[in-house]
């Protein structure tokens, strides 16, 4: 952790009052930017033992959610640890690196970045996006996906603020729709739509499709002889029962890996991943516990004057089909 004491006079970052001698700094783990640590309280961030600032988090995306990283890291750091010396503990291990490795691989794609995504017959890609309201935002969502010359498979879409009624006027080229209506009594901040390529044959999953307060849910059945897989969209309304949204995400991930089908989940959980809290926790456990594994490890949410947060995320509980 990047706190030390100064023996000489520096200037703090943000008051840009003189640090005096002996007093106590913080400093960025990256460019050595000091504060006083009562400046330094929404200047820098803690990562793994070390403290950023949001100017370098934001040009090296430093900031990284993974769940895998901390064993990886003790088991490299010191091989004669007990963990290794039982051999359940070793193949646990050999299954959680190449987690780790997808986890800290990620990258953040601009729209330039996507031209280059593979586009072979033997890869899928998903897109998510949380739209903000179809009638603000789907003109400039069609701009990117033109701009990106990336046909994705599939583009799961979350508070379009629209219903089923309104499908056939938000169109995507070469795509095929399914609309889930918002909660009537909402404008905004409810809504959901699944587009998928038309090259795919697909039916609406009707079993874990939902519409309430907590959680909505939108899922299809893609059966091609090149891919097969449960897709769905998940939203979490934040201000929602967090209690009831766990119940019913654990219940929806627990059922898919008893039938042993494979599935893609994209969604906006509204539960921040770079966070440390009981929520996080939970919501992992959950995750992990029923096979599945994120896919995202970057920020997710970045505006000025607001905390770095990964709150949307791609699920799978198919790890071998990540490429990174």
């Amino acid at each position: 952790m990047s706190t030390t004491t100064s023996d000489e006079n520096y200037l703090c970052n943000k008051c840009h009052k003189i640090v005096k001698p002996t007093g106590v700094i913080k400093t960025c783990h990256n460019c050595e930017s000091i504060y006083h640590t009562y400046c330094a309280r929404n200047q820098l961030i803690s990562h793994r033992n070390n403290y950023y600032c949001h100017e370098c988090l934001k040009q090296k995306d430093l900031l990284r959610y993974n769940p895998f990283y901390e064993v990886v890291q003790e088991n490299s750091d010191d091989s004669d640890k007990i963990y290794l010396q039982n051999q359940a503990s070793s193949e646990t291990l050999d299954i959680i690196s190449p987690l780790n490795d997808i986890m800290e691989s990620c990258n953040v794609y601009s729209v330039q970045d996507m031209k280059s995504l593979p586009t072979n017959s033997n890869t899928v890609t998903h897109k998510f996006i949380n739209i903000d309201g179809n009638a603000s935002n789907f003109d400039t969502l069609l701009t990117t996906l033109k701009a990106s010359q990336h046909t994705f498979h599939t583009i799961g879409i979350s508070e379009t603020n629209a219903d089923c009624t309104q499908q056939d006027v938000y169109q995507i080229p070469g795509y095929n729709s399914i609309y889930q209506d918002k909660i009537a009594s909402k404008k905004k901040g409810s809504g959901l739509a699944l587009y998928i390529h038309s090259s795919l044959n697909f039916t609406k999953y009707n079993q874990h499709c939902r519409v309430s307060e907590d959680i909505e849910c939108l899922f299809v059945n893609i059966e091609n002889p090149s891919y097969t897989a449960v897709v769905g969209v998940v939203y979490r309304p934040p201000n929602g029962n967090i209690t009831t949204f766990m119940d019913t995400i654990s219940r929806i991930l627990s059922s898919f890996t008893k039938s042993k089908q494979n599935v893609v989940i994209m969604g906006d959980f509204n539960i921040n991943m770079f966070s440390e809290n009981k929520h996080k926790s939970s919501f992992e456990e959950g995750i992990l516990c029923n096979g599945f594994v994120p896919t995202i490890s970057v920020a997710t949410h970045i505006k000025p004057s607001c905390q770095y947060s990964c709150i949307d995320n791609i699920l799978t509980n198919n790890s071998d089909c990540i490429i990174t």
